[in-house]
C-alpha cells in the first residue's frame, strides 16, 4: 500500500514523501536478479552459466538496485502525484534515500505547482481614458516613416549625385600583383 505524506515548502514549492512497503522493492529485486541469471553470465575463471548467484549477486548489486528503484520509481510516480492532488507545472525532482528503514521504502518528489491566480471582476477594473488628436504633420511623419523603410535600391544609369548609394566592383593592385 502506498502512502503520501504533502509538506509545503513555500506558496508554490511541496514535498511529497512517499513510503512502499519492502516487499515491494525485494520483489522487484528478486525479479531482475531472476531476469540477470537467465542471461548465463560468464565471468573469468567460470563456464558460461556457472557463475554462483552469490557471486553474481555480490558484481552486479548495485546495477540490481539502480534497476529496482527505476522500477518502483516508474510504478508509483503516477499514483503518487495523484494521491497528493497537487498538477506539477515542471517535471518533479525525485530523491532517493541512501539509508532506508528496515521494513519500508522511502522517497521524496520535490514538486513545483501553478502559482494561484485569481481574477478580479471586471467590473471594479477601473479604465483610464486618453483623448489623443492626431494632426496632418503627424500623419505626413508616419507615411515618411514607412516609404523610408520600405525604399529599395535600383541600378540607375546616371551620374553619381551626392547622397546616391553606391556599389561598385574593383580590384586593386600592389605593383602587378591584384589583391584582396
Amino acid at each position: 500500500m502506498i502512502k503520501t505524506e504533502v509538506k509545503q515548502l513555500s506558496d508554490n514549492e511541496h514535498r511529497i514523501d512517499v513510503t512502499l512497503p519492502k516487499d515491494e522493492y525485494t520483489r522487484l529485486y528478486k525479479e531482475n536478479l531472476n531476469t540477470l541469471l537467465a542471461k548465463n553470465i560468464q565471468l573469468p575463471g567460470f563456464r558460461r552459466g556457472k557463475v554462483p548467484h552469490a557471486l553474481i549477486e555480490k558484481k552486479f548489486s548495485e546495477n540490481l538496485h539502480q534497476d529496482t528503484v527505476s522500477a518502483l520509481l516508474l510504478a508509483h510516480y503516477a499514483p503518487a502525484l495523484k494521491q497528493s492532488g497537487l498538477i506539477p507545472a515542471v517535471q518533479p525532482q525525485i530523491e532517493w534515500s541512501k539509508t532506508q528503514e528496515k521494513d519500508v521504502v522511502v522517497f521524496q518528489l520535490l514538486v513545483t505547482t501553478w502559482p494561484a491566480v485569481v481574477l478580479k471582476p471586471l467590473a471594479d477594473l477601473a479604465v483610464e481614458h486618453w483623448d489623443v488628436t492626431v494632426n496632418d504633420a503627424d500623419v505626413d511623419g508616419v507615411i515618411d516613416r514607412l516609404m523610408q523603410s520600405q525604399f529599395r535600391y535600383q541600378p540607375a544609369e546616371k551620374a553619381v549625385e551626392e547622397g546616391d548609394k553606391v556599389c561598385m566592383d574593383y580590384t586593386g593592385y600592389i605593383g602587378d600583383e591584384p589583391f584582396d
